[in-house]
């Protein structure tokens, strides 16, 4: 009997204790069956499980201050949150700067918020920058020069702080990572990029600003064995947070966004929810931040995205008749009318040139302020906070917010009414919502419309007001809640920006019709010299003095310069209107072709061949692909001069990229030249004894832009040019 009671009470104890456990389960955890699941990606650049780990209890928050909604997780890989959001597995996204600025334009991402971050010493930080470091030991790397020839390890393509903002700078540096580095890999988390530099499996790594820090304050890693290049205190980037690590220029945090099958009402209540989040509570503490921010400006990362790329040009000397006129008297009259045509041509050409230069830089500069109307529309709707109202309809009593108040003109001890709320209105407004006012109690629907109200002061204003219906317990409508808005600054700015569109449009059709129209003009009579020039030197051949026949030579050619510019002129104009017609084509048959047509040209240079070993599909337009290489080949043979031996034509794969180049050991290009060697008109000035329209390589940047992709050329000045064009693999 005293063996038995022991156990008894242990299994007495037990059952106990499990039937607390099962009534905690059942009271404290409840599933709603009817909640709607809401599901936030976020970009795990630590990994999944600090991904959970760290935004848990934000979905949680969210889920508890907003009813009928279960708020989860989704930790997303770098190649996972484009397919999420394309295939709308997610609802809300939190992600890094460069993926929310390619999500917005793709995909139609609205930013919500942005994430006021705290850093490993506790201090809020609202930008971040890359960093670029190697071990303290390495006495042979100490600037960014000394990076040439090493082992480098980045997180991910699509990393910004710890790739895109990095590469950046190195660019700026005049360092090719392609080319300069021994190795280019990339590790996927930024603390796998530190491990592999502090495991000599990489000289030199880049990572996110405050990671190395971090993983110093974790234990992780040895601070005192880490070296950063371009040290903050020789940096020449101002960054705000400058007690930490860093080698670029800043960029603003992360940015929650809303897909766009989420409704605003529930992107409204998560925005309001996370910019009122403590920064004392458990999600901040638990995601390392403040809370959060109404949404910044990130024109900085356009601005990255676009000097990256990744998705935006002399004449002959004079010559003199005067010998042929004193000789051959007899074609004196041909030769005059000769050289009247040939002046009036060229006078007609450099108009041309110049109206269209002059054109292009209106248009440049419509571009500039319709940009800076953009921007000011982003930065007014920034700041633009939200007011709230509550109509009880059973008591008819109106409750006002602060800023409510504050967006009318009126004093929070002003007594509200709905008869004074509508005298606010304009007149011409009134009656309009009026009866919007009378269609929502009656039908019981949300509403969204913009009307105007004139201030006390008498200062028109423009307000967005959206409201919907709140049904008591016999689904009876007995309050309308709502909020409001001052968009004034917004609608005069969308006014401005229809007004620039139109002003550009209308320049840009006269451009059009200009050149079509002077293009006519000059081709004829250039035509025209040319045959009568040919039909000179065939009768009066035996008669003509050698100096005479150069003379007449000249001049064919220089007209079929014009007529060549011309025929670019109007190719150049038809590639910018009309659309690239997409087909499935073999990469191997375009080098095929090419080989097949430069057979001859090319049989007295060394031709490199770097072509796909296997089949390769690429949606392109056939054609327009066929003209990128044929210019590029054109301009090597040009450029090269004769220091010409070696062309190469190559093709690779580069992530998610298709990249053809031709490259030539000729004369070398300045690299201010390579800047602008694809604008219209371009020549440059270190082969401006080159014959060209300069609008070819223009139409190449046109190409590349219908395809999204782009152009660039490659020099160090001395020994050669490299041509590059770059197209997505998947266009549609």
């Amino acid at each position: 009997m005293n063996r038995v009671q022991p156990v008894v009470k242990i299994y007495l104890w037990m059952l106990l204790t499990l039937s607390i456990f099962s009534l905690q389960l059942i009271t404290v955890s409840p599933v709603l069956a009817d909640e709607k699941q809401v599901k936030i990606g976020v970009l795990a650049k630590r990994g999944p499980e600090n991904c959970l780990q760290k935004w848990s209890a934000t979905a949680e928050y969210l889920s508890q201050k907003i009813p009928d909604y279960s708020f989860s997780i989704v930790p997303l890989d770098f190649d996972q949150v484009i397919p999420a959001v394309e295939k709308s597995e997610i609802d809300f996204v939190l992600t890094n700067s460069a993926y929310y600025v390619s999500l917005e334009i793709n995909h139609k991402v609205d930013r919500l918020v942005t994430l006021i971050n705290r850093d490993v010493y506790g201090k809020p930080m609202t930008t971040f920058a890359g960093v670029i470091f190697t071990k303290a030991n390495r006495q042979d790397i100490t600037s960014m020069q000394d990076l040439v020839g090493q082992r480098f390890v980045g997180v991910d393509l699509e990393s910004l702080g710890g790739w895109l903002a990095v590469l950046r700078e190195l660019k700026q540096a005049g360092i090719n990572p392609l080319k300069d580095f021994a190795t280019m890999s990339f590790a996927g988390t930024h603390d796998a990029a530190v491990y592999a530099v502090r495991d000599n499996k990489a000289d030199v790594g880049c990572a996110r600003t405050s990671t190395l820090e971090r993983m110093a304050k974790e234990g992780k890693i040895n601070l005192a064995t880490f070296k950063v290049i371009d040290d903050p205190l020789q940096s020449k980037h101002i960054f705000s947070t400058h007690h930490l690590l860093h080698s670029t220029r800043s960029y603003p945090e992360w940015p929650m966004g809303k897909l766009n099958h989420i409704e605003n009402d529930l992107a409204k209540q998560v925005a309001m929810v996370l910019i009122n989040l403590p920064s004392h509570s458990h999600a901040a503490q638990m995601s390392h931040s403040f809370g959060w921010s109404t949404p910044l400006n990130y024109l900085p990362v356009h601005e990255c995205l676009q000097e990256l790329r990744t998705g935006p040009y002399c004449d002959y000397g004079k010559f003199s008749t005067a010998d042929a006129l004193r000789q051959y008297w007899p074609y004196m009259l041909s030769a005059s009318i000769i050289i009247l045509l040939f002046l009036s041509l060229s006078i007609r050409l450099k108009n041309l040139n110049s109206n269209l230069e002059k054109a292009a830089a209106i248009r440049d500069q419509e571009l500039r302020k319709r940009q800076e109307i953009e921007k000011k529309l982003n930065e007014t709707q920034q700041i633009a906070f939200l007011g709230s109202w509550e109509w009880d309809i059973v008591n008819n009593s109106l409750w006002w917010s602060e800023e409510t108040y504050r967006i009318f003109g009126f004093q929070p001890a002003d007594k509200i009414a709905l008869e004074k709320f509508i005298g606010a209105i304009h007149l011409d407004d009134r009656e309009k919502v009026q009866g919007l006012i009378e269609k929502t109690v009656a039908q019981g629907i949300p509403m969204e419309y913009d009307y105007r109200i004139e201030l006390p002061s008498g200062e028109l204003r423009f307000v967005c007001e959206k409201s919907r219906p709140v049904y008591d317990n016999t689904k009876r409508i007995v309050k309308r809640v709502g909020s409001i808005q001052d968009i004034t600054e917004q609608k005069k700015a969308e006014i401005e920006r229809k007004r620039l569109i139109s002003e550009l449009q209308e320049s840009s059709d006269k451009i059009k019709l200009f050149a079509y129209s002077v293009s006519h003009d000059l081709k004829n009579p250039a035509m025209a010299l040319h045959g009568i020039t040919k039909l000179l030197i065939k009768k009066h051949r035996d008669s003509l003095a050698g100096k005479e026949v150069v003379y007449c030579n000249r001049i064919m050619k220089l007209s079929d310069h014009i007529i060549s510019l011309v025929e670019q002129i109007n190719l150049y104009m038809s590639t910018k209107e009309q659309p690239i017609v997409l087909e499935k084509i073999n990469a191997k048959e375009i080098f095929q072709t090419i080989r097949q047509e430069y057979s001859s040209q090319l049989s007295k240079r060394e031709i490199k061949w770097y072509e796909p070993e296997h089949d390769i599909d690429i949606s392109a337009d056939r054609l327009a692909l066929l003209r990128v290489f044929r210019n590029f080949i054109d301009n090597a043979l040009k450029y090269g001069g004769d220091t010409l031996s070696t062309i190469e034509i190559n093709y690779i794969e580069s992530g998610e990229t298709h990249i053809f180049s031709v490259k030539n050991d000729g004369i070398g290009l300045d690299p201010e030249d390579c800047k602008t060697i694809f604008d219209p008109f371009r020549r440059c000035k270190a082969i401006s004894d080159v014959e060209g329209s300069g609008l070819g390589l223009a139409i190449v940047r046109e190409i590349a832009e219908l395809h999204n992709g782009r152009v660039w050329g490659e020099s160090d000045g001395k020994d050669g040019i490299t041509f590059c064009f770059a197209i997505a693999k998947n266009l549609q």
